[in-house]
């Protein structure tokens, strides 16, 4: 063994603190990968859900406009809903219904779901209109027109 003028064994100690140094730089790295990829996932996470917010809101918007005032008509106030026609936009599918309120208020309903390639649900969105059934002066029958005042309602 070496000794050094004051005593102290000191073989070995560089390449302790160099794996030391390694080990530290190595967990940092890996930390700021993992930081990294949460930010990723929960970035995806945020469009698959606004996708589907958007799939709901298409789904109730064709809804008003491509609903027969004839299916209107032959619903009882208070009954079950109705389902319309579901709609696929993309990866985003929407299922839709309708529910009588009253003898002129109506409850349209989309609840859309982003799907992954698999068919598995990623992302899921609900929301629902208050709409009211008027009589149309340019095409001279009914059509479905939007409540003035708090007409969405957020589903969850």
């Amino acid at each position: 063994m070496t000794q050094v003028a004051g005593g102290s064994d000191q073989r070995g100690f560089a390449l302790v603190l160099t794996m030391l140094m390694l080990v530290v730089f190595g967990a940092i790295v890996a930390g700021s990968f993992f930081a990294g990829w949460l930010e990723q996932q929960s970035a995806e996470q945020v469009l698959f859900a606004t996708q589907a917010g958007e799939g709901a809101e298409a789904g109730v918007a064709d809804a008003l406009i491509t609903t027969a005032p004839q299916t209107l008509s032959g619903l009882m106030v208070g009954g079950l809903p109705v389902p319309l026609a579901p709609m696929s936009i993309g990866e985003v599918t929407v299922e839709r219904e309708v529910r009588r309120l009253t003898e002129s208020v109506f409850f349209v309903v989309a609840r859309a779901a982003r799907r992954d390639a698999a068919g598995g649900v990623l992302a899921t969105r609900s929301i629902a209109l208050l709409t009211k059934l008027v009589a149309d002066s340019v095409n001279g029958g009914d059509s479905l027109k939007i409540l003035r005042h708090r007409a969405w309602v957020q589903l969850y």
